[in-house]
C-alpha cells in the first residue's frame, strides 16, 4: 500500500509538471533569434514553480497562497536536468510538444503541437489560469533578459549569494 501511494504521488507530480511546462511552452513562438531549448525552460519554470518568490504576485493581480512547498524548496536552484528530461519526454510521447533541432547551435528547442495546443485550450481550472499569467509574465518580462542575468535574478531572490557569502570551506573570507 505504501509503494502504490508513492507511484500516485511520482505519477501526480508528473503531470503537475508536465501542465506547467506545456504551458510554459505553448507561449513561445520559435523564432530565428529565439528558441527555447532545455536551458530556458529550466531557468523560465523557476518563475512558473515559485512565484511568490521570484515574482510580485500582487501586480499579475493573481492571489496565490503561499505554500510550504515553495517556501521551504527554493533554497536550491539548480534543477535536475534528469527531471527536464524526463517531463519533455513524456510530453513528446503524448504528441503534445515536439523537438527540433538547431543545426547552427547543434542543440534541441522545444515547441508546442497542435495537439497541445488544443489539450491546453481545454483546460479550465485556477491553476491553469494563474499558470497562464505567470507564463505571459515570463514570456514578456523574463525571457527578453540574457540567461546569466535570469539566473542572477534566480540566485539574488532566493538569497542564495547571501546565504554563502563570508564563508568558503569554513574560512572567513
Amino acid at each position: 500500500m505504501l509503494l502504490e501511494n508513492h507511484n500516485n504521488a511520482f505519477i501526480s507530480n508528473i503531470i503537475m509538471d508536465s501542465i506547467r511546462i506545456l504551458i510554459l511552452i505553448s507561449k513561445f513562438e520559435i523564432k530565428k533569434s529565439f528558441k527555447l531549448n532545455i536551458e530556458k525552460i529550466m531557468l523560465y519554470d523557476y518563475y512558473m514553480k515559485f512565484p511568490n518568490t521570484m515574482i510580485e504576485t500582487n501586480s499579475l493581480n493573481i492571489d496565490i497562497k503561499y505554500n510550504f512547498y515553495e517556501y521551504y524548496s527554493f533554497y536550491h536552484w539548480k534543477p535536475v536536468i534528469s527531471d527536464y528530461m524526463r517531463i519533455l519526454k513524456y510530453l513528446l510521447s503524448k504528441d503534445l510538444i515536439k523537438r527540433n533541432l538547431d543545426k547552427d547551435k547543434k542543440e534541441y528547442y522545444y515547441e508546442i503541437t497542435d495537439k497541445g495546443q488544443n489539450f491546453i485550450d481545454q483546460l479550465s481550472s485556477n491553476y491553469k489560469k494563474v499558470l497562464d499569467k505567470i507564463s505571459e509574465f515570463v514570456k514578456n518580462n523574463i525571457s527578453i533578459k540574457k540567461d546569466s542575468e535570469v539566473e542572477q535574478e534566480i540566485l539574488y531572490k532566493t538569497n542564495v549569494i547571501n546565504r554563502f557569502k563570508g564563508e568558503e570551506n569554513g574560512e572567513k573570507i
